[in-house]
């Protein structure tokens, strides 16, 4: 009863998200590994696993009265992670049948990506032939119950996702020695966690990408200094790159490969943005590769339009577009570069 109350008040102030529940096994020896991103993570994979588990805990955590006074109501195991004699205990429990959930990287993160993951978890999973469970939590990190570091916003009740991938398996390496089966077994675990990161990881443009940043960070956070030491806001650069993307609708077609040769400014940022916005790709060129180098790289990458600025080309000593780099567009762009910005199209 407990539970149930705990798994819909965690619903409704977490609004908890739950993907892949079709990856759930049903019987055999489990072990279930997750990303450590707050104190919170083991009570969320308590409330919504379907089965009984065993949760690994540092014996630091043992020290604290609250989380000893809730691990005394769930099975649980204290160990050192950096202890080879402490995973012992850990294969006895899986080889007896038991469903096992432990955190490789053996605490919480402090920088919002995957810490250290420890050699100990990898070489049991080989030991034992478990079959292995990653669960990705994701938004946990920005709660007040997170160990981040600096000026990373906090949220009293943010969205959190588990993501269940599908299960895998880890082989025992084969190896001359045991400590070097140990290492092989912990990198394997290594690119498990990896791959589970980016398997849940939603497939995004730029543009959204930068969408989610403005929602975390606020439109009012500063981002960007360039080289003429002007600082620009989330929202300041998002308008900015509204207005270029549009302007560069103007010269090119959806999915056009475009050129852009514009120095190191904020306005050549937002003009990137605003081409993935527009679904245009941006394709970078390096001036010092000079007129005729510039020229062969648009031909080979299919650019027909380029956008820069006249400024930028004077300051360059970049001659002006030759006879095959006939003028498609004279728009004046005060936004981009500062300055007038002219394209031309590779004929």
């Amino acid at each position: 009863m407990l539970k149930t109350l705990l798994r819909l008040l965690c619903r409704i102030l977490f609004r908890i998200e739950i993907h892949g529940n079709a990856n759930l096994p049903q019987t055999g020896k489990l072990l279930v590994i997750a990303n450590h991103e707050s104190f919170l993570d083991g009570l969320l994979i308590g409330l919504f696993l379907p089965f009984r588990a065993t949760f690994l805990v540092h014996t630091t955590v043992l020290q604290n009265p609250v989380f000893r006074f809730l691990l005394a109501r769930v099975p649980h195991l204290a160990v050192d992670p950096t202890s080879p004699l402490a995973m012992k205990k850990v294969i006895k429990l899986l080889e007896a049948g038991e469903s096992v959930v432990i955190f490789p990287e053996g605490r919480i993160t402090m920088t919002g990506s995957l810490m250290k993951v420890y050699d100990g978890p990898g070489f049991v999973a080989a030991k034992t032939g478990a079959t292995i469970l990653p669960i990705r939590l994701d938004g946990a990190a920005r709660s007040y119950f997170s160990r981040l570091s600096g000026n990373y916003p906090r949220s009293i009740l943010p969205k959190i996702t588990l993501s269940i991938l599908p299960t895998t398996a880890i082989a025992m390496p084969d190896a001359p020695s045991a400590k070097l089966r140990r290492r092989m077994a912990g990198d394997a675990m290594r690119r498990t966690m990896q791959e589970m990161l980016f398997a849940s990881q939603p497939v995004q443009t730029l543009f959204s990408a930068l969408l989610d940043a403005i929602r975390i960070h606020g439109r009012g956070t500063r981002l960007l200094e360039d080289m003429q030491q002007v600082e620009e806001t989330y929202g300041q650069l998002l308008k900015k790159i509204l207005a270029l993307g549009r302007l560069a609708t103007k010269i090119s077609a959806p999915g056009e490969n475009v050129g852009v040769l514009l120095p190191n400014v904020t306005s050549t940022i937002c003009l990137i943005f605003g081409m993935s916005a527009m679904r245009r790709v941006p394709a970078m060129l390096n001036y010092t590769a000079g007129t005729a180098g510039m020229q062969n790289a648009c031909i080979a990458a299919g650019v027909r339009t380029i956008v820069t600025s006249r400024q930028f080309v004077e300051a360059a000593k970049l001659a002006e577009p030759s006879p095959r780099w006939k003028t498609s567009a004279s728009s004046t762009w005060k936004s981009c570069a500062r300055s007038s910005a002219w394209a031309t199209s590779c004929g």
